[in-house]
């Protein structure tokens, strides 16, 4: 009976030990700084994924862009995730963008660029739904270039408030290109299929064909349903 209970409490302080070591971990697996050449704004963008082994809030995202010289050039100091205050599951990853304008980033000459994340233990859970993307780009057009998102409401019931976030990457899985919305003046009844066209901004068009960035890859993600 006692070698009984000694196996007991074993079995128990390991579940325990396990239980308390799962946990979430964020990290940044790609980020990309893009200065449109000859102006003083661009875009930082980047993917975030949970690789830890328990579900955890992205928080916030904190930037800092220094020249070559390591003079700081701009900083950021929030960067939300896609939908904000996201419960990411091991896994599951989320896309970042940010805007940049500042007067020190004309003609500059970018050298490190830190990014960190940081978690939350509370946020919000959202439904995701299966959707695909294409890329529709115009050639020798800058004003006409889009990501077309396609998903269908399978649900019962018509469905308000999608939110959209789609990606572009390169080859080397570097990300060139983010783009979100939602959409709660749209309702997709049960059954239904839509399309969803993502602007890609002429400044990073012609950035693409200044540099020989060319897209390779497409990603979207849609969110429905939003519970705490």
């Amino acid at each position: 009976m006692k070698k009984a209970l000694v196996l007991f409490s074993m079995i128990l302080l390991s579940l325990l030990c396990l239980s308390a070591s799962a946990e979430g971990k964020l990290k940044v697996t790609s980020k990309n700084t893009i200065i449109y050449t000859g102006k003083d704004s661009g875009v930082f963008l980047a993917k975030v994924e949970n690789t830890g082994d328990a579900p955890v809030y992205y928080d916030n995202g904190k930037l800092v862009i220094f020249s070559e010289d390591d003079e700081i050039l701009d900083t950021e100091d929030y960067i939300s995730s896609s939908p904000s205050d996201l419960l990411l599951n091991p896994g599951e990853y989320t896309y970042v963008y940010e805007f940049l304008w500042s007067s020190s980033l004309k003609n500059a000459k970018l050298g490190d660029i830190k990014f960190s994340v940081s978690s939350d233990n509370r946020g919000y859970s959202y439904k995701q739904i299966p959707s695909t993307a294409v890329i529709d780009m115009q050639q020798n057009n800058s004003y006409s270039n889009y990501v077309d998102v396609t998903f269908t409401n399978t649900g019962d019931e018509v469905l308000y408030g999608a939110y959209v976030v789609c990606a572009m990457l390169d080859n080397e899985d570097n990300v060139i290109f983010v783009n979100r919305n939602s959409y709660d003046n749209l309702g997709v009844h049960p059954g239904s299929t839509v399309t969803i066209k993502m602007y890609i901004d002429s400044d990073l068009i012609d950035y693409y064909g200044a540099t020989g960035i060319k897209p390779a890859k497409v990603d979207s993600l849609v969110y429905t349903e939003r519970t705490k």
